[in-house]
């Protein structure tokens, strides 16, 4: 590691100013090195965002190969979900996706990318927590990825789900993504207070990719509301301390 950290300095000194270093994929001992790291092997059955969990606010990550040999609606959806959930920069798409090719791919690519631009600096200020817990039948969902030569069997929730909490600020943001072909109606249940949020008054509002929402005042520490999501829809609850007491 300190070999190549003398390696890469020298390419930062010699490199033009407004340019920035990148790895191939996600590597704990580069951490420091590099501006940016690619999600790109993260694409496995049963995986846990650990490395956003340890280091998102920190490192910022970009990116999912996403390689499609099926116009499955469904994969996509999972594939755009885990980067927006896992705060990982929307992008590598297959230019035959937004320039016309498949419209209901390009469609959620642009939705997403609409809500994550509401509430970004949730990824950069803040840290993932623990997911929120949805009261309801949440079914599962198994898709065919295609990953080079591979084509693993991704399970996950029809309704995927993550948090991310910003101390200092005193703010949540808790994203819901509707991978399946079904509406979804249930509600949620989350203590903000164990996620770091103190006081009892909040404020609450609930975005979608084309509605910032309206703020109204809720009673914490337990945020407890309904939830309903069109298939392939999604929407973001954003909270934020409203106590005179919290500063």
């Amino acid at each position: 590691v300190d070999e190549h950290g003398v390696i890469v300095d020298a390419i930062r000194e010699s490199m033009p100013a407004g340019r920035a270093l990148f790895t191939e994929a996600t590597a704990e001992p580069y951490g420091a090195m590099f501006d940016s790291m690619l999600s790109n092997h993260w694409v496995a059955p049963d995986l846990v965002p650990a490395f956003p969990v340890v280091y998102g606010g920190k490192i910022p990550v970009f990116s999912l190969r996403i390689e499609f040999w099926s116009d499955d609606i469904v994969a996509f959806r999972q594939h755009i979900a885990q980067q927006l959930l896992w705060g990982v920069q929307l992008g590598w798409v297959d230019p035959f996706i937004v320039n016309g090719g498949w419209v209901p791919h390009a469609e959620m690519l642009r939705d997403t990318a609409r809500l994550r631009a509401q509430v970004r600096p949730i990824f950069w200020e803040g840290e993932m927590r623990r997911p929120p817990a949805l009261i309801g039948v949440n079914p599962s969902v198994a898709r065919v990825w295609h990953y080079y030569n591979t084509t693993p069997l991704i399970t996950t929730d029809s309704i995927m789900t993550s948090a991310w909490v910003d101390d200092m600020q005193q703010h949540a943001v808790l994203f819901f993504v509707n991978v399946s072909d079904n509406a979804w109606s249930g509600s949620l249940r989350y203590d903000l207070g164990a996620e770091g949020l103190r006081g009892s008054q909040f404020l609450m509002r609930t975005r979608t990719p084309l509605d910032p929402g309206t703020t109204r005042p809720i009673t914490g520490p337990i945020l407890e509301t309904s939830i309903e999501i069109p298939a392939g829809g999604l929407l973001a609850v954003d909270v934020q301390s409203d106590d005179p007491g919290i500063e």
